[in-house]
C-alpha cells in the first residue's frame, strides 16, 4: 500500500547534488522521480540522513535533506524531503547581476547564486546522460 500523500512523477534527469553544512561535497546524481514534497535520486555513494542537500536539476535548485538511503544494486536510491524549490535559477542569477550592477557593485558578481562552476558541473552531467541514452 502506498502511503504517500502526492503523487510521484518518474523522471531519469541528471542532477548535482550538494552536501550543505560543515562537510562541503558535489557530485553527479540522477533524479528517479519527483513530487512536490520530495523526491527519489540515485547516488554512487551514500548519503548522510538529516544533512541539508541542495539539488541542482534542469534549471531548477531544491534544498532539503534526505530521509533515507538504501544501497540498490550498485547504486544508493535516496529519499529526499524538499524544505524549497526555487523553479527559475537562471532568472534569480540574472537578477541578482542585475541588482549587483545597479548598487554599483562593478567587477565581480560575488551574489550570484548560479556561479560558472555549477552551471559547468550540470552541463557535463547532463551531456554524460545523453551519451548513455544514445548507446
Amino acid at each position: 500500500m502506498d502511503r504517500r500523500k502526492e503523487p510521484r512523477h518518474a523522471a531519469t534527469d541528471p542532477a548535482v547534488l550538494f552536501l550543505l553544512g560543515d562537510t562541503e561535497a558535489s557530485w553527479p546524481v540522477t533524479v528517479q522521480n519527483r513530487s512536490r514534497n520530495g523526491m527519489a535520486i540515485l547516488s554512487d555513494r551514500p548519503i548522510p540522513l538529516a544533512v541539508p542537500l541542495r539539488i541542482d536539476c534542469n534549471g531548477q535548485m531544491f534544498l532539503g535533506e534526505a530521509c533515507y538511503c538504501s544501497l540498490t544494486g550498485s547504486a544508493f536510491l535516496v529519499g529526499v524531503k524538499l524544505e524549497h524549490v526555487i523553479a527559475d535559477v537562471q532568472a534569480l542569477a540574472n537578477l541578482s547581476r542585475a541588482l549587483w550592477d545597479e548598487l554599483g557593485g562593478g567587477g565581480d558578481h560575488a551574489g550570484v547564486l548560479l556561479d560558472d562552476e555549477c552551471s559547468y558541473a550540470m552541463e557535463q552531467r547532463g551531456n554524460e546522460h545523453k551519451e548513455k541514452k544514445e548507446k
